[in-house]
């Protein structure tokens, strides 16, 4: 398997890590255990811990080295804002990249949609590449309702119909 070579070759064939883990959202706890199980199959052992989502997101919230989240969907410009800068107020990952910064920077005053798309393009995929974040899947989630439709009923989490999300998981 070419996860194991490689590992051996970084000096890390016994890799061993915890993955911090809350309930703060529908199926977040067992896709961290379905990470571990496959992790392990190249070699790799992930300690899942679950902790309470008080202490989550607690004073260790922003310094866990290897953790798990969750983000509603929204606009790439806004998210990044959020999480992927270092003056983002939620920057989980530490994430720091000056050409990506320079391509957000620039998309956000392009008017030109097309050349906003390249922009925003180039910078995904540098954060795709060397960003901190595994994206293990997309929730499908209600985002607008209509009165010809019955059956909702306000969301336990506080979140605008969030009683609905889940409905299925598309793996990238």
């Amino acid at each position: 398997m070419r996860t194991k070579s490689l590992l051996k070759a970084a000096g890390q064939s016994d890799l061993e890590v915890e993955l911090v883990t809350a309930s703060v959202g529908a199926g977040i706890v067992e896709a961290a255990q379905v990470l571990a199980e496959q992790a392990r199959k190249a070699g790799v052992k992930i300690n899942v811990r679950k902790v309470d989502s008080g202490v989550f997101y607690g004073q260790d919230y922003l310094k866990w080295p290897f953790a798990q989240d969750f983000w509603f969907t929204r606009d790439y410009l806004p998210q990044v804002a959020n999480c992927a800068l270092p003056s983002s107020p939620f920057n989980e990952t530490h994430f720091n990249d000056a050409k990506f910064q320079d391509l957000i920077a620039e998309a956000r005053k392009t008017l030109d949609k097309a050349k906003r798309y390249e922009l925003l393009q180039a910078a995904q995929k540098i954060e795709y590449e060397t960003g901190g974040y595994i994206i293990w899947g997309f929730r499908d989630q209600v985002d607008a309702y209509s009165t010809k439709i019955a059956g909702l009923v306000p969301s336990k989490t506080g979140t605008p119909l969030g009683n609905y999300g889940f409905a299925g998981i598309h793996f990238a």
